[in-house]
């Protein structure tokens, strides 16, 4: 189930001259996050796979920690985690958000959220204290999530590449996305990649699974030159078709093959 977007996001963007080049994508089956999982990112899957992103918001609880206030992106997300009694903070009354999940941190997460499954993450005792691996954490979090999905999407536009973009958002062939705490590669822009979600939440990226994507109906809203607009979902973005042998038709969908923010192909 799809949540619907924030009002406040439903405006239609136009993105003129956002992106890269999109000239260097990586392999296929790369990885799509760091080699570790900090304990924000791990607060925020949590806190996803339990409640929607409109009911943490509404959560009335709060959390006293010295680290972390409501200015804090992850406040919400400790709240929620700790309200399901997944999560809670270290003994001296902080969450250090930014430090990374030990294994034995990610162990203790399992057993409350395995909800009766006999799931055990398995590690020597001398070993307990050092980060667990983001591709052990997803298998991990794949096998207890609730609400979660996976799905294939498309990522078009970070804060970085589009500055119209408010803090911890990124446009998608989804829409826009909360990604707050997410580790979005530069290099994975205009890539199709597997990736878990809640409503219009980014959680997680998994790896890329197509570097040269497929966009699928997309209406054609205006064509300048070799500058083509494309209205996708909730937002205008403009890509270039450099190709004279490929014709486009204002106001006719396609779906349209693009490496990088050139369209390359009518798929």
């Amino acid at each position: 189930m799809r949540k619907k977007i924030s009002t406040a996001f439903l405006a239609v963007l136009l993105l003129t001259g956002c992106g890269t080049s999109g000239e260097s994508t990586p392999p296929e089956g790369s990885s799509g996050t760091s080699g570790i999982i900090t304990r924000g990112q791990a607060v925020k899957m949590l806190a996803l796979s339990r409640y929607t992103l409109d009911e943490i918001n509404a959560l009335s609880r709060t959390v006293e920690l010295d680290d972390s206030d409501v200015s804090n992106w992850c406040y919400k997300y400790i709240k929620a985690a700790v309200k399901s009694g997944l999560i809670s903070g270290t003994q001296d009354n902080t969450f250090l958000q930014n430090d990374a999940l030990t294994l034995e941190q990610a162990n203790f997460i399992l057993k409350k959220a395995a909800n009766g499954k006999n799931l055990v993450l398995e590690y020597n005792n001398s070993d307990r204290k050092k980060p667990i691996s983001s591709e052990v954490w997803l298998q991990m979090f794949d096998a207890v999530k609730n609400l979660a999905e996976q799905k294939e999407i498309v990522l078009l536009a970070d804060k970085k590449s589009c500055p119209k973009l408010a803090d911890g958002f990124i446009l998608t062939s989804e829409g826009l996305m909360n990604c707050e705490g997410v580790d979005i590669p530069e290099d994975m822009l205009f890539c199709g990649v597997k990736a878990y979600t809640r409503g219009s939440c980014l959680l997680a990226l998994t790896e890329v699974t197509e570097p040269e994507p497929v966009l699928k109906n997309v209406l054609i809203k205006d064509i300048q030159g070799n500058d083509v607009l494309l209205g996708l979902k909730g937002f205008d973005m403009y890509f270039s078709s450099p190709s004279t042998d490929m014709v486009l038709e204002k106001n006719k969908t396609y779906d349209l093959k693009i490496s990088g923010n050139k369209i390359i192909a009518i798929a």
